[in-house]
């Protein structure tokens, strides 16, 4: 039987497990974060032990059973993860108390970013977008081979507004070779969490709303699609998306169902709202923002956006 409470960090640090460094966006108080061994894709620390409450939770694929997590970790049997657990055993938490975040009252953008480059003209002109019309209607700016901090270098900046307020950003990396694609704002900057609000909501002006995974996405379907940075639907997301009538789901169609089985929960969990979903299932290894213009437009027609 598995402790209520284990050294996840000792635990890790003795059998050669790495952990999210100091400052990976990952890295947070009161919690152990690993590669995830359930998430398709790059690895980035998604994977999270909370010290405190003794559970796993990943910001990618969801919560997880903690004797599943920790077997998976490991790369052993169930049985032997429990025995591990039990040899870094705690009688209280390593971290005592809560701490609120406090959140900055202006946004201030980092240093470097400025108007797009031809770098970025390229990169967006390559996946089918018009440079021009994105930086117009989205307001995104452009990071080159000057930026604090030296991470966010070649980066597409993408503003998160919140009742026209800047609250936030992130940023979308050029190099589709890069392990971290997106690097989010750091939270102590944010004047309001990104995972607290939806990508484009100010410029939604029908009943009907699309949900998508990533801000590219909306830049594709266009106004009245929102993103929710992932297919983790926070409670607050789901407090924003309850104001439309009905909601259409699009996320990415993987070969491995994540997508779908996503669309099927917020469906579910939406429904307790009184709202109406549909969910829309592209081809497999079909994402929202590799549909063709002229499928977008009738998209829009057809969902009445």
């Amino acid at each position: 039987m598995l402790p209520k409470l284990f050294d996840m960090e000792k635990l890790c640090a003795e059998n050669s497990i790495p952990t999210a460094p100091v400052g990976n966006k990952h890295a947070r108080q009161g919690w152990v974060n690993v590669h995830c061994p359930f998430c398709a894709g790059s690895e980035d620390y998604h994977l999270g032990y909370n010290k405190n409450k003794g559970y796993f939770y990943c910001w990618r694929c969801g919560w997880k059973p903690v004797r599943a997590a920790l077997a998976a970790v490991l790369g052993v049997g169930g049985r032997e993860a429990e025995k591990v657990a039990e040899e870094y055993k705690l009688r209280a938490p390593l971290w005592h108390g809560r701490t609120e975040q406090v959140y900055a009252k202006t946004l201030h953008l980092p240093k470097g970013a400025g108007p797009l480059q031809k770098a970025h003209t390229r990169y967006l002109e390559r996946r089918g977008y018009d440079p021009a019309e994105i930086e117009r209607v989205w307001g995104i700016y452009g990071i080159g081979a000057v930026a604090i901090p030296a991470a966010l270098r070649w980066r597409i900046l993408i503003p998160i507004y919140l009742e026209k307020r800047l609250v936030s950003y992130t940023c979308r990396a050029l190099a589709e070779t890069k392990k971290d694609k997106y690097r989010a704002c750091p939270q102590e900057l944010e004047v309001f969490h990104h995972k607290d609000t939806l990508y484009g909501l100010d410029l939604v002006s029908s009943k009907n709303l699309v949900v998508v995974e990533g801000p590219t996405d909306v830049w594709r379907i266009g106004p009245g699609a929102v993103a929710t940075f992932g297919t983790q639907v926070s409670y607050m997301q789901r407090l924003l998306i309850s104001r439309f009538k009905r909601v259409y789901v699009l996320y990415d169609a993987d070969e491995y169902m994540a997508g779908q089985i996503a669309g099927e929960r917020l469906g579910w969990e939406m429904s307790g709202y009184g709202v109406e979903v549909v969910q829309i299932i592209l081809p497999i290894g079909m994402d929202p923002g590799g549909m063709s213009s002229g499928d977008v437009k009738h998209l829009r027609k057809q969902l009445g956006i």
